[in-house]
């Protein structure tokens, strides 16, 4: 699968296939892959248990850590509220950015203090292969 994906970019290049086909065959295998490392994961985590922590086999080096800790404050009525506060400070912002953005100048209707503008990035376009 590594030379049919490396013949890929090369025909791309050589122009040989459209950049957009050669994406699209490139993701499909990618996929494929994902899926096959996924339905692998729970035979090798498996059988890595029965190596120490640190282990190597066929040339390739192991690694095998412990799960991370992940902590839910879900259940503390203290941060639901300051979510909501911070949800509701977001929400403002928004309106802010949209009425500026419209050429209007954003102020807060009961005080009158115009309202500050959260900063804004853009993340980069993408490309649906469907």
């Amino acid at each position: 699968m590594i030379k049919e994906a490396t013949k890929i970019l090369v025909d791309i290049e050589d122009g040989n296939i459209s950049p957009v086909v050669g994406y699209a065959k490139l993701k499909k295998m990618k996929d494929f892959l994902d899926k096959c490392v996924k339905e692998a994961y729970p035979a090798a985590m498996e059988e890595a248990e029965k190596q120490p922590k640190i282990f190597s086999e066929d040339g390739f080096n192991f690694e095998r850590r412990n799960g991370r800790r992940i902590f839910n404050y879900k259940n503390i009525t203290e941060w639901l509220r300051a979510e909501a506060d911070k949800k509701a400070i977001e929400d403002k912002a928004k309106r802010a950015y949209a009425l500026y953005e419209k050429g209007s100048r954003p102020v807060d209707a009961d005080t009158g203090e115009i309202l500050p503008l959260p900063s804004v990035k853009y993340t980069d376009d993408v490309l649906i292969v469907k």
